[in-house]
């Protein structure tokens, strides 16, 4: 791994979902930013900037066009919704515009999908239980998976730097569900994070004289306003009060 000095990690869609994030980044004194250009699976939670507070990608996938004729045939990694497929591009266009240093970084044999599917090229534990989480990298096939990715990202990103995750042997030790904040979230934020707001309970709550949409935008605002600034809840206060 080559490193850069200062740098944030990021995930290519917040420069899909802001694209002033890039200058946002530099006008705050950080000179690169590593952008996630192949990952796992995540549900992410975004601090800042409009549209969805959470980001749920539900496997690993690389935000490249991915040319299938490069890995081997069991092995080619996923690729999100079309309107998603060339955010790493656009998040390196982004950040080269706003005169940053950028680098990819990779999430390279820790992938769900692709264990699961090929399990005979998964890790086994000592009791001969798949692993499905990772790709064992004794295998020549995953070898040559891992060359075909991070080639490919050199080709279509040219990078500054590379920054390598999961390259060896993922044991035992994992998260099955990566959940990623980036921020503190402290038992208030979870509590107004975790109500509900599905059809059922708007309708149960609307029923007993409650307006679930404007209570939705309190909510969405006031965790908004924690995650962005930092700052902790005014419990009781105005904002706690109209809740």
């Amino acid at each position: 791994m080559v490193t850069s000095g200062i740098g944030l990690l990021a995930y290519p869609w917040e420069f899909a979902l802001d694209p002033a994030a890039a200058t946002t980044i530099a006008a705050a004194g950080v000179p690169a930013v590593a952008v996630a250009g192949a990952y796992h699976a995540v549900r992410a939670l975004r601090a800042r900037g409009a549209g969805p507070g959470i980001v749920d990608q539900p496997h690993a996938a690389a935000y490249w066009p991915v040319d299938p004729a490069r890995y081997p045939a069991r092995l080619v990694p996923a690729t999100p919704a079309a309107s998603a497929t060339a955010s790493a591009v656009t998040a390196f266009g982004q950040a080269r515009a706003a005169g940053l240093r950028a680098g990819v970084w990779l999430s390279v044999l820790h992938s769900t999908r692709l264990a699961s599917a090929a399990p005979d090229l998964a890790l086994v534990s000592c009791f001969g239980d798949v692993h499905r989480h990772a790709l064992c990298p004794a295998h020549d096939e995953v070898r040559g998976y891992a060359a075909a990715l991070v080639g490919e990202a050199i080709d279509r990103l040219a990078p500054d730097w590379v920054e390598l995750e999961a390259v060896g042997y993922h044991g035992y030790r994992h998260a099955s569900l990566h959940d990623k904040a980036g921020v503190a979230v402290d038992d208030d934020t979870a509590f107004l994070l975790s109500l509900c707001f599905c059809p059922a309970c708007r309708r149960r709550f609307a029923e007993r004289g409650g307006d679930p949409d404007r209570l939705a935008l309190l909510v969405g605002a006031e965790v908004r306003r924690r995650l962005a600034t930092g700052a902790p809840g005014d419990w009781p206060g105005p904002a706690a009060e109209e809740l």
